[in-house]
């Protein structure tokens, strides 16, 4: 559901938009969690919008590991 553009990753762009996924998920009632899986640089971006670690994933798709964060979202 949440896909992050190559512009969105480092400047003014992602400084403006950081909050953007989560406040659109927000909208939808009957979501309490979204998880995601990331390579390690995106880490800090997701983190600032709101994610937490779970931990490394057990996916295994290229040779870089990926790390599972979760958003917990508030109730309307």
């Amino acid at each position: 559901m949440v896909a992050v553009q190559q512009r969105l990753q480092s400047g003014e762009d992602a400084e403006s938009s950081r909050s953007a996924p989560a406040d659109e998920i927000n909208t939808l009632p009957e979501l309490t969690t979204v998880r995601l899986i990331c390579k390690k640089d995106l880490i800090g971006l997701y983190s600032a919008a709101g994610f937490e670690m779970v931990g490394p994933s057990d996916v295994e798709h290229g040779k870089d590991p990926w790390y599972e964060m979760k958003l917990k979202l508030s109730m309307q």
